[in-house]
């Protein structure tokens, strides 16, 4: 069975300004990111699931690569830091996932998955940001 449906390139950069990503299965009790995007500077405060607070910082690239740094206090108060490499796709639902190749500071790495998230609406029942994937579709 597998885990992470395999996405689908981008045609594209995605536009990651006010999204916010977590697990790829939408479920609660992980950490989820919120984006922002000026230019090529990506930045993002992440916080939940075991994670108290945290920040990245990076620029992301023609194809919508995000190459950023991150630091991290996890809940139990270790401050965790490093760099990652964030290479976009699209799932079949049209969601953006990032496949994140990260090198932490204490010499661990590894790789994660997370996934464009359903925006709060607002009172009217409108989306006040939606996420928009590299061919116009929103999550």
């Amino acid at each position: 069975m597998e885990l992470i449906p395999a996405g689908r390139p981008v045609t594209a950069s995605p536009d990651y300004d006010g999204v916010r990503f977590g697990a790829v299965d939408g479920s609660s009790g992980h950490a989820v990111g919120h984006y922002h995007q000026d230019g090529e500077v990506v930045t993002a405060e992440i916080a939940g699931g075991g994670v108290r607070t945290g920040r990245l910082v990076g620029t992301v690239g023609p194809h919508g690569v995000i190459e950023a740094g991150y630091c991290m206090i996890l809940t139990g108060g270790e401050v965790v830091a490093g760099r990652c490499v964030s290479t976009p796709s699209l799932l079949p639902d049209g969601r953006i996932l990032l496949t994140e190749r990260w090198n932490r500071l204490d010499g661990s790495a590894g790789t994660s998955h997370i996934a464009t998230l359903a925006q709060p609406t607002a009172g009217d029942g409108t989306r006040p940001h939606e996420a928009r994937s590299a061919e116009g579709a929103s999550p």
